[in-house]
């Protein structure tokens, strides 16, 4: 076994091992996590291109995120995030403002914002706890996934500026910048 110098409190030598002296079985098992793990990088490649991925940790018996340098976890101490997608539904509705939301769920379906439509539609399949639907989420889950990424992304990067989320608030800005299709 190789040792190190010493370790952060630089009183005893913290212990580490090399490779070549794993038994087989455990190299075998480290090659395997290696492989999934390159199967992972590659696939938020393809499809996410070079963006951050989520950064998550539990601790403290809490899920936290860190964004550009901010650790944050879920406002409500009755709920934790388990998913991503548990992540980025709470991170939109705390970039638009929850009471945004709201009063945009007091208006009529069909004067609602196209956002506010996207969570109406999307987020009430994936109430009951013991179901993980974010597996196959609807149409209108997605749209409101994919925007609360792209969020997230700029925001991660440091290019979210306030102008934007206003902009998304707004009905006339954000359904003229809609293709004519949708």
């Amino acid at each position: 076994m190789t040792r190190n110098k010493s370790n952060e409190a630089g009183d005893k030598p913290t212990p580490t091992i090399s490779f070549g002296e794993l038994s087989p079985e455990s190299q075998a098992l480290f090659r395997k996590l290696r492989a999934k793990s390159k199967i992972v990088e590659n696939y938020q490649k393809t499809y996410f291109g070079n963006t951050p991925p989520i950064v998550s940790v539990e601790a403290f018996g809490r899920r936290m995120v860190a964004i550009r340098g901010k650790i944050v976890h879920s406002d409500d101490p009755n709920y934790d995030w388990k998913t991503p997608s548990d992540f980025l539904v709470s991170y939109l509705k705390s970039k638009l403002g929850i009471n945004w939301l709201n009063q945009e769920f007091q208006n009529k379906f069909r004067d609602q914002h196209e956002v506010a439509k996207w969570y109406m539609k999307g987020v009430p399949n994936f109430k009951n706890e013991n179901d993980n639907n974010w597996l196959k989420p609807n149409g209108k889950a997605l749209a409101l996934l994919h925007l609360a990424y792209d969020l997230f992304i700029l925001d991660h990067v440091g290019k979210l500026p306030d102008f934007l989320i206003d902009r998304l608030r707004a009905v006339v800005s954000y359904k003229s910048i809609k293709p004519p299709c949708a």
